[in-house]
């Protein structure tokens, strides 16, 4: 992985809070031998996200990664979709045959990360393809690369394009543009076909010389393969056809209408409810909808119960209860007859307190969990209404060793640089 002359990777400002730069991922992977490296991805379903083998099984490392998390949309410090748990892994077999020599194997160093949360639903995603002909087809082609590069920090997204100069085998090389470095292993390489943007490729760094970048460009096998792991995603229900990259969602409204949802009833409301709920929000406004939905409630009538209620199932606890316990008091005595809208405010005001340090720890959790609603929610078949699921936000380490480190999948070094927790969960 090389830059060549001046580095002309460019940082992305804004926009990864949603499609389609939300779909565009941080890798984390621990090891059996404590290794934990940073790579990218990029999420190609509904629960899964496509990278390099490399990032997931590394045979330096014990094989298998024994955790792997993403971070979709990172900015900095910034989750604005919280953390995700890989439950499966896939790579091809010949990727993980013993002392297969490096050469042999190139065109393998693709895998496929699922997911415990169809959260491609709220992101989006991306096409895959490959060209019929060949990926001589791109020589001269400008494509797009967007990833976390290590030495930039690793932690927020930047974008670079290059022309394709040489392709051998299904290997596409750049030998002046293109600037790739560690951490961007797994990132998508993107053509525009008229239009539409398709993954024609993986950055890997085991395709390596002194003056070229290499990405590995998908075939017709890599595709078929990619295709069948995705196929066999378990965490939900999954309507493959439906892309929100081409069919819309009022991500917006929904999220509104799932955290009134979050905090009046504790469930995720399901397809049919939101589907209903966005209507009347459409219909009446979404304050006045509120208003009737407490209002529908006589056990909330009383303002000492409805404070109560939206404390708890926001999953406030401790010093900081009481204190949103009296914030919520004052705001319903001073506007008795917009009960609702005064949730609705408050809902949305503690999901943009993530940095703040009384419910900053409360808000990451509670935007993890209406994300989760939300992933479950706009999937049509998902007609039933269900409690609220556990979080999918890990923390891999304690509050006084939290890791916050941007580490090479080549250059992996033996330790780990300890953090505060309140930058990484």
């Amino acid at each position: 992985m090389a830059i060549f002359g001046a580095d002309d990777r460019v940082a992305l400002q804004s926009g990864t809070d949603a499609p389609p730069l939300a779909a565009f991922s941080q890798v984390l992977a621990r090891f059996s031998d404590g290794v934990v490296t940073q790579g990218s991805g990029v999420m190609i379903g509904p629960a899964s996200l496509l990278t390099a083998a490399h990032a997931i099984y590394h045979p330096d490392h014990g094989g298998w990664a024994e955790q792997v998390q993403i971070v979709p949309g990172r900015l900095g410090s910034i989750k604005p979709y919280g953390v995700f748990e890989a439950v499966s892994l896939s790579t091809p077999s010949p990727w993980r045959v013993p002392g297969a020599l490096s050469y042999e194997i190139l065109k393998y160093d693709y895998g496929v990360v699922t997911l415990g949360s169809a959260i491609g639903y709220v992101t989006g995603w991306l096409d895959y393809g490959y060209n019929q002909t060949g990926t001589g087809l791109l020589l001269g082609k400008e494509l797009l690369n967007i990833g976390y590069p290590a030495d930039l920090g690793g932690n927020s997204l930047y974008f670079d394009t290059g022309t394709v100069d040489r392709v051998a085998d299904e290997i596409m090389y750049f030998t002046d543009d293109l600037d790739i470095m560690p951490g961007q292993s797994g990132s998508p390489v993107i053509y525009d076909n008229k239009g539409v943007d398709v993954i024609l490729g993986v950055v890997s760094h085991q395709l390596i010389s002194p003056d070229e970048n290499g990405v590995l460009g998908l075939s017709e096998s890599s595709v078929n393969a990619i295709q069948g792991w995705v196929s066999q995603e378990g965490s939900e229900p999954i309507q493959i056809e439906l892309n929100p990259q081409y069919q819309a969602i009022d991500i917006a409204l929904a999220t509104q209408v799932v955290r009134l949802i979050e905090v009046i009833y504790d469930q995720q409301p399901g397809y049919t409810l939101l589907t209903d709920f966005k209507n009347q929000s459409t219909e009446m406004g979404l304050a006045r909808f509120a208003d009737s939905l407490v209002a529908a409630e006589s056990a909330l009538s009383v303002d000492a119960v409805l404070a109560s209620t939206v404390t708890v199932n926001a999953g406030i606890t401790g010093d900081a209860a009481q204190i949103a316990y009296d914030y919520l008091m004052v705001e319903l005595m001073e506007d008795p007859t917009h009960r609702g809208e005064v949730i609705l405010k408050a809902s949305t005001l503690l999901s943009a307190l993530s940095e703040d340090s009384v419910f900053g720890d409360f808000a990451v959790v509670f935007n993890a969990e209406v994300v989760n609603s939300l992933a479950y929610s706009v999937i049509a078949t998902n007609t039933d209404y269900r409690a609220v699921a556990a979080s999918s936000v890990i923390g891999w380490l304690s509050s006084e060793a939290a890791l916050d480190a941007a580490v090479s999948l080549t250059g992996v070094v033996d330790e780990i640089a300890s953090v505060d927790l309140n930058s990484y969960i």
